[in-house]
């Protein structure tokens, strides 16, 4: 998430607790990292997209005001 990469969250917690609902046995810590990881993903996008929004407004009022 550092680094605006995927995580590997699907492919390791995902896979356990997929598999335990084939085996009927809910892995409750692994669902429950999975979906806290999927979330703070959610956030850091939306985050980073609020700031990028708030730099073009900050440039087009600068911009505004040097005309």
């Amino acid at each position: 998430m550092i680094h605006d990469r995927p995580t590997e969250v699907d492919y390791i917690n995902g896979y356990i607790a997929e598999l335990g609902r084939e085996h009927h046995h809910e892995a409750k810590t692994h669902i429950f990292l999975t979906n806290l990881v999927h979330l703070s993903e959610y956030h850091r996008a939306n985050q980073k997209k609020a700031q990028e929004a708030e730099e073009a407004k900050t440039a087009q009022t600068k911009a505004a005001q040097s005309a």
